[in-house]
């Protein structure tokens, strides 16, 4: 099963961030795949989580 990290600024932007990454986690699974909803505070800590996360996922979004 292919594991994805969902990574999303939920305080960026007008958008509702952490709905589309719950709906987008949602579509996963129901599709067969594993998803993880990872918050972020800002760009520094999105970078830092894709370089602690690189070796645990199959695809990083």
């Amino acid at each position: 099963m292919k594991k994805y990290l969902i990574i999303y600024n939920g305080n960026a932007g007008t958008s509702d961030n952490k709905k589309i990454a719950e709906q987008t986690k949602l579509y996963l699974e129901e599709h067969g795949r594993s998803a993880v909803l990872s918050p972020t505070q800002s760009r520094e800590d999105a970078v830092s989580q894709v370089k602690q996360s690189v070796e645990g996922f199959d695809c990083l979004m």
